[in-house]
């Protein structure tokens, strides 16, 4: 099992990948929903409820963590870029960071899914499901539609392109039928993630006399802008949407980032050349 791993395009620019990885396992991670809802109860005692909105949040916690000050004020930028309303990844287990869009719509009680490939493996690397992974299946917005499952023990990864996809088997039936585009991933690894409102400016690092550093932090899914990156949400997603090979001479992403995919900016091109141009003088 790899290391935890958080992933961030530190924005206003967006201009390069951060990684800051925790360098051990974490001490507490599970997360609850958050459900928007409205339920009446009738004359007869009938109940009925509507519900709308639908988000995961997720509470991740290190306490005292080995990295001490060195991995401490790398949260500093972190925490800014969230409170700002940005967006970060992250896995707690980096070597199974994988997230796929489901392409057919499933109906209850199917064993496998076709998945198209992984709009999001340019941050994190392209990694493939394994035999016996948990999973977990989400779809849009709003009543939204989540279940779990695992990974078919027989399925072989070889052969497995990240950047195509191809039919993944599941071990158990699927419960739902979706009607909506849907997400299948590893179920620790969540590719968007916004800080929700109610934490912003709380530090998310704390220390003990200046020497023991713990981390705690709570984060919800931004479903909207998660599948703005699915092919049947947005034309443009998909397998386009790879930073992979998209580095120049090493500098900023030529591309899309998490938090240019909906917002309507612009992406930014790197310029070698823009440092010495904005030096120029006047009267040049």
């Amino acid at each position: 099992m790899a290391n935890p791993k958080f992933y961030f395009f530190p924005e206003p620019d967006g201009s390069q990948l951060v990684e800051i990885d925790l360098g051990e396992g974490l001490a507490e991670f599970f997360f609850d929903f958050e459900v928007e809802r409205s339920t009446a109860v009738a004359l007869d005692g009938g109940m009925y409820r509507t519900t709308t909105t639908h988000r995961q949040i997720l509470n991740i916690q290190r306490d005292r963590f080995t990295g001490g000050e060195d991995l401490a004020i790398k949260f500093a930028a972190l925490q800014n870029h969230l409170d700002r309303g940005y967006s970060c990844a992250f896995a707690v287990d980096s070597s199974r960071a994988w997230c796929y869009p489901i392409i057919n719509f499933p109906q209850g009680g199917v064993s496998e899914v076709q998945v198209g490939g992984d709009p999001f493996r340019g941050i994190v690397g392209n990694f493939t499901p394994l035999a016996n992974d948990f999973v977990n299946i989400i779809s849009q917005n709003p009543d939204l539609v989540f279940e779990q499952n695992k990974v078919n023990s027989t399925f072989s990864s070889v052969g497995w392109s990240s950047s195509q996809g191809g039919v993944l088997p599941l071990e158990n039936q699927t419960a739902f039928t979706y009607n909506k585009p849907a997400f299948i991933h590893h179920h620790r690894y969540f590719p968007l993630l916004k800080r929700p409102n109610q934490e912003v400016g709380q530090n998310i690092i704390t220390n003990e006399g200046g020497r023991l550093f713990s981390l705690s932090l709570r984060l919800v899914i931004d479903t909207a802008q998660m599948f703005s990156f699915h092919p049947q949400v947005d034309n443009s997603a998909g397998q386009s949407n790879n930073w992979v090979g998209e580095f120049v001479l090493g500098g900023p992403v030529a591309g899309m980032t998490l938090d240019r995919s909906s917002n309507g900016l612009t992406p930014t091109l790197y310029n070698p050349y823009s440092a010495i141009q904005a030096r120029k003088p006047w009267w040049s």
